[in-house]
């Protein structure tokens, strides 16, 4: 089957949906299903945009206003609420999609304008928005559009990279100021798996000390496997997280902890064998936007 001649350069639109919905990609050939996966990918850019737009009008509507066109001209804390009913989302994922739609049509309109156009996805969109961060909106507006048509060419770890470089040109202490911000925001999380697990995470923790919890982990860790414990180093190094935090190791000297582990490991558990009541284990909300 040969695909529609101009495809690999048709914008997305009502268009190009009509073109793709006609092509059976099972009987293409194998160059040619390159072509309608980057056309099919122009597509979804587009209707993301469009989706993203629906959702920040539906969060700036005037309440009781629903048979005319009253906006609000700055979102207030309810915004997302009408789409999360709507969508039945979680209230995260609602909050982070409505942040990003403002961001995109709103904010930075140079980035929706892309995507609208087939030219920027999501993840790249979402580099431009987190790493403008702390400038003004005339400032991310001119990082945007000076690396947004080279974008598409680049990883987004490589955009993050150019981002980064002309964000410091415009303020050398950008990077010190939001590493400190961060910081402020250090907190510790705990959330309960679909497993039945857990995850403790310490987030946005100072660097330096980070480092040193890290490494006194292994240190402790290679000590115990010198000393003839055969598990899984991770195994191992998960006991000594634990027994850090649960005051197992309290008034215990290095020796003593590897002693310790050795001899009491944390055995695997069944369910039944950890307590029911974890009121500070929260359920992960693994959803995306």
């Amino acid at each position: 089957m040969a695909i529609p001649a101009g495809l690999a350069v048709m914008p997305p639109g009502a268009g190009l949906a009509r073109v793709l919905a006609g092509i059976d990609v099972e009987r293409v050939s194998g160059f040619d299903t390159v072509e309608v996966l980057k056309a099919a990918y122009r597509q979804s850019c587009h209707e993301r945009a469009r989706f993203l737009h629906a959702l920040l009008e539906v969060g700036l509507r005037e309440q009781f206003t629903g048979d005319s066109v009253v906006r609000l001209h700055v979102p207030d804390e309810f915004a997302p609420d009408e789409a999360r009913a709507a969508l039945v989302w979680s209230r995260r994922r609602a909050d982070s999609a409505f942040d990003l739609a403002w961001n995109l049509h709103r904010r930075l309109p140079v980035l929706g304008e892309a995507m609208l156009a087939g030219q920027l996805d999501e993840p790249r969109a979402a580099a431009f928005i987190r790493w403008t961060g702390g400038l003004t909106d005339a400032q991310a507006v001119w990082v945007c559009e000076r690396l947004i048509s080279r974008a598409p060419a680049w990883t987004v770890g490589q955009l993050i990279e150019h981002i980064q470089r002309l964000v410091l040109a415009i303020d050398p202490d950008w990077a010190e100021k939001r590493y400190r911000e961060a910081v402020r925001r250090r907190r510790v999380v705990g959330a309960r798996t679909e497993e039945g697990t857990a995850t403790v995470s310490g987030l946005d923790l100072p660097l330096d000390r980070a480092v040193a919890g890290c490494e006194r982990i292994d240190e402790l860790a290679r000590a115990c496997k010198r000393a003839g414990d055969r598990r899984p180093v991770d195994h191992i190094r998960a006991d000594l997280f634990l027994g850090s935090l649960d005051g197992s190791f309290e008034s215990l000297s290095d020796s003593e902890i590897v002693t310790h582990v050795r001899i009491h490991p944390f055995l695997d558990a069944t369910p039944s064998d950890a307590s029911a009541d974890t009121p500070d284990l929260q359920p992960a909300d693994n959803t995306t936007t």
